[in-house]
């Protein structure tokens, strides 16, 4: 387990959830790797503050990696980082793509860490019909 941590320890981390009992609550931890001592990981934020997070059997963690666009196909489960705009549209600053496995989790459309108005949009995607100048994909 420690090989794979000191892997991922380059990556970004997507989301770090744990939970100690059945009735703990669920956390999630939004940072980059920074150390790892025993079951204990420190994970850096993006604003420099550091949190370090026990981890058990039951923890998830899940890394960023760049990917094309091409990847967003009908079917797909993402979740789509978001920030309001002055015309009140939203703008895409990351599309995760979930693994089937995730299909599901957190469905629907909440608030995030971040600037003021971020937010987490995850659903499937009903349709791809077209890719637009530049690689950007069109609304989905």
């Amino acid at each position: 387990m420690f090989c794979l941590l000191r892997i991922v320890a380059a990556a970004y981390v997507l989301g770090l959830a744990f939970a100690g009992s059945a009735l703990a609550a669920l956390a999630r931890v939004l940072g980059t790797i920074a150390s790892v001592a025993g079951n204990a990981v420190t994970v850096k934020s993006a604003d420099g503050k550091s949190e370090e997070v026990d981890i058990d059997d039951h923890t998830r963690i899940s890394v960023r990696t760049p990917a094309a666009h091409t990847i967003l196909d009908n079917n797909a489960y993402v979740g789509v980082t978001a920030t309001p705009q002055p015309d009140g549209t939203l703008l895409a600053s990351e599309v995760h793509v979930f693994s089937a496995a995730q299909r599901g989790v957190g469905e629907g459309h909440h608030p995030m860490n971040g600037p003021p108005g971020t937010t987490m949009t995850n659903a499937t995607v009903k349709s791809v019909t077209s890719v637009g100048a530049h690689g950007s994909v069109p609304p989905i």
